[in-house]
C-alpha cells in the first residue's frame, strides 16, 4: 500500500487454488500506518486485476476498520446496489404488460425505483465519509484527552493543581470519551447501512446523518 513493492510481488497464490491470491498484512506495523488514500489506491489496483476482492478487517473499530470503510467505491457499489435491489428485481421479473399504458407504468416504476436507489447510495456514501471524518476527529481528541488526563493525574498527586482544576479535567476527559464512543457507534451504523444498500436492502438516509431501514422484501 505504501509503494515499497508491486502488487504482483506482494501477493501469494494459493497452493491448491491457483485462481486465489492472498495479500497478507504484517504481524507488526513498522513505520507509519497506511493512510486511507493509500488504501483506496491499492484497492483500485486490486479491482483492475482481479474479479473479486474480499477484505478482512480486524475486530473492533480501530485503524483496521477505518481502512476497511475506505474501500467503499461509490460508482461500483451503486451499480451493485441497482443490480441487487429486491424491489427492482421484483419489477424486472413482472410479466410484460399486455396494454401500452400498463407497460409504461411498469417502465416508469423501474426508472423511478432505480433513480431513488442511486440517490440513496449517494446519500449513504456521503454519510459514511462524514462519519469517518467525525471518528478520526474524535479519536484524535480522545488521545489528547488521555494524555492530558495522565499529566493531570501526576500533577494532582504532586499537589500542583487544585481540586477544582482536577475535576474540570475529569469532565473534559469524560466528554472526549463519550464523543469517541458516539463516533464509533455512528460510523459502524453508517457502514452497515451502506453495505445493506449494496446487498439489495433499501435504506433511507436521514438529514441528521444517521440511517434507518426503509424497506426490505
Amino acid at each position: 500500500a505504501q509503494g515499497r513493492c508491486s502488487l504482483d510481488t506482494a501477493v501469494v497464490t494459493h497452493s491448491r487454488l491457483p485462481g486465489l491470491a492472498l495479500l497478507t498484512a504484517p504481524l507488526r506495523m513498522r513505520g507509519r500506518a497506511v493512510t486511507a488514500g493509500e488504501m483506496r489506491k491499492l484497492l483500485a489496483q486490486v479491482r483492475s486485476q482481479y474479479d473479486f476482492c474480499l477484505l478482512d478487517a480486524p475486530a473492533g473499530l480501530g485503524e483496521g476498520f477505518l481502512l476497511a470503510t475506505a474501500a467503499a467505491d461509490r460508482e461500483a457499489d451503486t451499480e451493485k446496489a441497482v443490480n441487487n435491489n429486491y424491489d427492482l428485481i421484483a419489477i424486472r421479473h413482472q410479466s410484460r404488460a399486455t396494454s401500452t399504458p400498463a407497460q409504461e407504468t411498469r417502465d416508469r416504476n423501474l426508472r423511478d425505483t432505480e433513480a431513488s436507489i442511486r440517490i440513496a447510495m449517494g446519500s449513504l456514501y456521503e454519510t459514511l465519509q462524514q462519519q469517518r471524518a467525525a471518528k478520526e476527529g474524535a479519536d484524535a481528541a480522545w488521545q489528547k484527552a488521555v494524555n492530558d488526563k495522565n499529566a493531570l493525574d501526576q500533577k494532582y498527586q504532586l499537589g500542583m493543581v487544585g481540586r477544582l482544576e482536577y475535576l474540570q479535567g475529569e469532565v473534559a476527559y469524560l466528554q472526549a470519551q463519550s464523543a469517541k464512543q458516539t463516533a464509533d457507534i455512528n460510523l459502524r451504523k453508517a457502514y452497515e447501512d451502506y453495505l445493506w444498500q449494496v446487498k439489495g436492502v433499501s435504506v433511507a438516509s436521514t438529514a441528521a446523518g444517521s440511517t434507518q431501514t426503509a424497506s426490505a422484501q
